[in-house]
């Protein structure tokens, strides 16, 4: 029956939901890495303009950037997801999707407010309940991001100010939904260590370096992809060179 596929989903989400990584927390403390070690060295660089944000960032105290990630997972912890009639009134069924995927989305919207609401009630944070499905399936994100900005606008926070949290929050947006979509080019040597590996990658702010399980591996990994692409673009020069010398 209905119902009884209805409870296999729930079930199987549920489990999803839990195994989940990594959580939220440790998106945001990924994110604050590559910021605060972005501040610790320059690289040599040629970027568009949108570094300038994450240069803007990098150069505050740690206990600065701390403080906004702190208000974020404040904010997050807050808002609480609409209530399951009213968000599936407010997002009807697309053209696109099938009957067997609206079932899923709606067993999977159940799933995450149930989840949510035993999180609560037990006295735990949602940051370490949950991963990046919880912002992505549950549309709550522009809500965090106004609640976010709204309680920089007085100016009464210290240390804080709204230039810089509207910085912040719309820089771990683009590691949470991908780039922006501009072209970024960079022109930096490849032999680097694995601190000036991390400025280099937040240049281009990729999702999967926020979202990482290991934020160490994730970098080593990155880094020999880099170094291995810089050795081939040169074994590409160098044998072009040596077929027009001949």
């Amino acid at each position: 029956t209905d119902s009884t596929m209805e409870i296999a989903i729930m079930d199987e989400v549920l489990q999803s939901l839990q195994q989940e990584a990594p959580k939220i927390d440790v998106s945001v403390k990924n994110f604050l890495s590559v910021l605060i070690a972005k501040g610790q060295k320059d690289v040599p660089h040629s970027v568009s303009s949108s570094s300038n944000t994450v240069d803007s960032l990098a150069n505050l105290p740690p206990h600065f950037l701390m403080d906004y990630a702190r208000l974020l997972l404040q904010c997050l912890q807050s808002c609480v997801p609409l209530e399951y009639q009213a968000y599936f009134e407010q997002n009807p069924q697309p053209e696109s999707q099938s009957a067997s995927e609206r079932l899923d989305h709606m067993c999977k919207y159940k799933a995450i407010c149930a989840l949510r609401k035993h999180t609560i009630d037990k006295g735990g944070k949602v940051s370490k309940s949950f991963g990046k499905s919880y912002l992505l399936s549950t549309n709550i994100w522009p809500a965090i991001k106004s609640l976010f900005l709204s309680q920089l606008e007085d100016g009464t926070r210290k240390n804080l100010t709204f230039g810089e949290g509207q910085q912040f929050v719309e820089l771990y947006e683009r590691g949470l939904f991908g780039s922006d979509g501009k072209t970024i080019s960079c022109s930096c040597d490849f032999d680097m260590t694995l601190l000036t590996v991390a400025n280099f990658l937040f240049r281009f702010l990729d999702s999967d370096l926020i979202w990482a399980t290991d934020f160490n591996e994730a970098l080593r990994q990155r880094h020999q992809e880099r170094v291995k692409s810089a050795n081939q673009r040169v074994n590409e020069l160098t044998e072009e060179a040596i077929r027009n010398a001949i």
